[in-house]
């Protein structure tokens, strides 16, 4: 910087910077969320399919078909 200013190269430099930081950040975050994400909806598929079962043998549900 000379005399104090602020060049246009000194801030597309710090943005340049900035960004490179960030997506490097977000990159490492999804790698890691990944096989938490996976985890959480195999569980609540678990969870669905056993009230299904359950409620399925409290009530059998009933069928009727009716010819027009």
């Amino acid at each position: 910087m000379s005399e104090g200013r602020v060049s246009r190269e000194d801030l597309e430099a710090k943005v340049r910077e900035i960004q490179e930081s960030l997506s490097g950040a977000a990159r490492n975050a999804t790698r890691s969320a990944v096989p938490f994400v996976v985890a959480i909806v195999l569980v609540l598929l678990g969870i669905s399919y056993y009230l299904g079962r359950r409620s399925g043998r409290r009530r059998p549900v009933i069928v009727e078909l009716k010819r027009s």
